[in-house]
């Protein structure tokens, strides 16, 4: 009787093995979508590039289509229809107004043969600066070490967002009687610190500081940058963003996919998106720069 108990036990977990049932999961493509791009600066007129999305394992370049309508909302009323332009061999379609703090702006672009895409955001106010100031340590006759300190006065009962870059730079004159210019060396220095108060994604230097006000709500932190460079440089350019949570997620998730694409040790990042009906970003930030000299 207890064979036949084991027979009876075989014969039902091989029926249960035998049956396979195919799940058919539909992935949608992402493929061949409209792309918007565009960071709104306050006081600026804004530059959208508009692109369409690729598969890459057929081709690296994305679509510019010079035919597509792409309208600019101030607080849901039309505020203009963006004109395209060629900048430096890219398209854009640009606006003649500029965006203002605290209006909340909508661009949409129509391709022809597709849906409607839009993308929404507010236009930050500007970060409110205290002590800024850069330190210069020698450390023998050539190098020094720099340091830039940075307050900042926080807005108490709002959640804001901010990034931070610094730039080395030189002067110049564009002509013997023209104007003095200081111009950016080509990428942001890399960043060093042990603050808790931002996020630095490895142990190395870091091109972008990224932080919330979580940890300092209503109150005026002083931040401390020590820059990995210890060259002599003629001037530092500190950029200071205050952003919205669209585009703080935007940018930081765009940095930190490039800072990870080459790990193949790291998890991938997704790049945060807003955009309906299409992939991208409409962002509103407010950036300034402060030219520190040596």
């Amino acid at each position: 009787m207890r064979y036949l108990h084991y027979i009876i036990l075989l014969c039902v977990t091989t029926s249960f093995l035998a049956c396979e049932t195919g799940v058919i999961i539909d992935i949608p493509s992402e493929a061949n979508k409209p792309v918007i791009n565009v960071l709104m600066n306050k006081d600026s007129v804004i530059y959208a590039r508009i692109t369409l999305s690729g598969k890459l394992a057929n081709t690296n370049s994305f679509p510019e289509p010079k035919d597509a309508i792409v309208q600019l909302f101030d607080n849901d009323q039309l505020k203009e229809t963006l004109t395209l332009r060629t900048i430096n061999y890219f398209d854009y379609y640009c606006s003649t107004t500029k965006v203002e703090a605290g209006h909340t702006y909508k661009v949409t672009a129509a391709v022809p043969g597709m849906e409607l895409a839009e993308g929404t955001d507010v236009i930050p106010d500007s970060a409110v600066i205290g002590e800024l100031k850069r330190i210069e340590v020698p450390i023998n006759g050539i190098d020094v070490d720099n340091k830039v300190i940075l307050q900042l006065h926080d807005k108490a009962g709002e959640k804001n967002y901010y990034r931070i870059r610094i730039f080395g730079a030189y002067g110049g004159q564009t002509t013997p009687n023209g104007p003095f210019v200081v111009t950016k060396y080509g990428r942001a220095a890399y960043i060093k610190s042990d603050d808790p108060a931002y996020d630095l994604f490895d142990e190395g230097g870091n091109e972008e500081i990224f932080m919330d006000d979580k940890l300092f709500d209503g109150r005026s932190p002083r931040f401390v940058f020590n820059l990995e460079s210890q060259s002599q440089v003629q001037y530092l350019i500190v950029e200071v963003s205050s952003l919205t949570y669209d585009s703080y997620r935007y940018l930081k998730t765009s940095y930190l996919a490039i800072r990870k694409a080459e790990n193949p040790l790291t998890e991938k990042v997704l790049v945060f998106n807003n955009i309906k009906n299409g992939l991208g970003v409409v962002g509103g930030i407010a950036m300034r720069e402060y030219v520190l000299p040596n």
